[in-house]
């Protein structure tokens, strides 16, 4: 932080003296004509140009520490920038570190595939091969694969797993005969009549040190399948483990109220048995587990009919986004969304997306806007103080501006709001007390300017409403200011050439 402040002064530094080189001549011959101006109006004026001289140097410090003033924004302006792209930096290198001194939290961009239920379908064919007798000799030192049909395309093009060959050889009629039978074992998928899944999104911060935030993840689901063909077959139900989720909790999954005994977890939980014809496949699921950014239910991982979906959303998050071509719920009511659908087969997922970082995001804003709060507040208080004084709006403006310098240290310790109230609570009293008891309309208006940023989704209309109420304000100053009956200053200044 330091060295981007100390890079700001000199770059402010070198801009005044690019500046000065620049326009020298220019300067020269402004200072050249006011001198000349100024012998001439001795020779042909002298007691107008002795009452100037008497004027000006009562009256142009006060212009100069206006221009102090006007400078010192622009500086402060510059200084702040620094500072915001600095403070994002630093939350950007604690948030993507490799190592961390404290906790961290496991996870990421949760993707929980669909389930699959499918049974076992066997199948046999038989073939029988006569061998005319002038291929037995070629048999014996070339094998059965000179037999015509012995490989056929059928059986090669066959993408089944081949179970079981059984060749019997016999005669019939004198003639070598070969009888062959083969047997298929397949999976075929079972149809999910019906899917209603549950999620509950509970959001907590994720630290001090620019860390994302994280939620807690509590998902149910009950799930139907068709029951496997007449005549009872074998059954296996495959539930995909959700990824990138840090350590699952709670995980529980059970097939038609036998529970899934963990065994080999890389393909997800496995359940096999037997289910007896015309009986459906339920299946519960349920676990708990952390993650960060987005939760995504793969429902185009099953690209066949789903008669029957329904999935609830619970969160606590109200900057809910949803990726662009996922599906949008079907109905929303406050923290619950819910999609209701039926006899579909979609390509499109759907997708929640939150906010990676509230924290670094509002961060950020604040400091894009940080220059113009300044100047807004420093130009805001000139005019209801109705003032020709700069000395107290430098203090305050100094003020305004350390209480943004003392916020980026904060962040990194602090919460975000404590950060911000007590980053702002010093400059708010030093500002006060530059400008006087009048300085608590100026004031509040600025701290709630800044605050109205921590206002997530509404700062632009936050805003836009304190202006409209400080503009009104101002006015109804500016009128009693006008109604007071005008009295004579102590001490007025008299006008040049009186």
């Amino acid at each position: 932080m330091e060295r981007a402040l100390v890079s700001v002064f000199y770059q402010a530094v070198g801009f005044v003296w690019n500046w000065f080189n620049a326009h020298l001549g220019w300067l020269l011959f402004l200072g050249l004509g006011l001198g000349v101006l100024l012998l001439a109006l001795l020779r042909l004026q002298p007691e107008t140009a002795r009452a100037l001289l008497i004027w000006a140097p009562r009256v142009m410090p006060r212009y100069l520490l206006w221009l102090v003033l006007g400078a010192g924004l622009v500086l402060e302006s510059m200084v702040l920038g620094a500072v915001g792209r600095e403070t994002d930096g630093r939350m950007q290198q604690r948030a993507s570190a490799r190592y961390s001194i404290s906790a961290t939290e496991a996870g990421g961009e949760t993707f929980q595939p669909s389930p699959g239920a499918a049974y076992l379908e066997t199948t046999s064919r038989e073939q029988t091969l006569v061998v005319p007798a002038y291929l037995l000799e070629v048999m014996k030192t070339s094998g059965f694969e000179v037999l015509p049909g012995w490989s056929s395309p059928e059986l090669v093009q066959d993408d089944r797993p081949l179970v079981r060959v059984e060749d019997q050889l016999d005669r019939q009629g004198g003639t070598p005969v070969i009888r062959r039978r083969i047997t298929f074992h397949r999976y075929v998928p079972l149809k999910l009549q019906s899917a209603r899944a549950a999620l509950r999104l509970d959001f907590h911060a994720g630290g001090n040190q620019g860390q994302d935030r994280y939620y807690d993840a509590h998902f149910q689901g009950d799930y139907q399948f068709a029951p496997p063909p007449e005549g009872g077959h074998a059954v296996k139900v495959t539930f995909p483990l959700p990824l990138d989720s840090g350590t699952l909790s709670g995980f529980r999954m059970e097939v038609n109220g036998q529970t899934a005994e963990p065994a080999d977890l890389a393909g997800g939980y496995l359940w096999e048995g037997e289910v007896p014809a015309g009986t459906p496949v339920a299946v519960k699921v349920e676990y708990q587990n952390r993650g960060k950014r987005s939760w995504t239910y793969g429902l185009a991982e099953r690209r066949e009919p789903i008669g029957s979906f329904q999935l609830t959303v619970e969160t606590d998050e109200p900057a809910v986004k949803f990726l662009r071509g996922s599906l949008y719920p079907t109905e929303i009511q406050g923290e619950r969304m819910t999609w209701q659908l039926s006899d579909l087969i979609t390509s499109q997922q759907i997708s929640l997306y939150f906010p990676a970082s509230a924290q670094r995001e509002t961060v950020a804003r604040l400091y894009h806007f940080a220059p113009l709060l300044l100047v807004g507040g420093v130009l805001y208080a000139g005019l209801w103080m109705g003032r020709h004084e700069p000395v107290p709006l430098m203090i305050a403006a100094a003020a305004f501006g350390a209480s943004f310098l003392l916020v980026s240290y904060l962040v990194p310790y602090l919460p975000f709001p404590w950060a911000l109230l007590l980053g702002l609570l010093p400059g708010a009293a030093l500002a006060l007390a530059a400008l006087g008891r009048e300085g608590w309309v100026p004031t509040g208006v600025f701290l709630i300017a800044v605050l109205t940023f921590y206002s997530i989704g509404n700062t632009g209309l936050a805003v836009s409403l304190l202006s409209l109420v400080a503009l009104g304000l101002l006015i109804a100053k500016s009128r009693a200011r006008r109604d007071e009956p005008e009295s004579e200053p102590a001490g007025e200044e008299r006008s040049i050439g009186h």
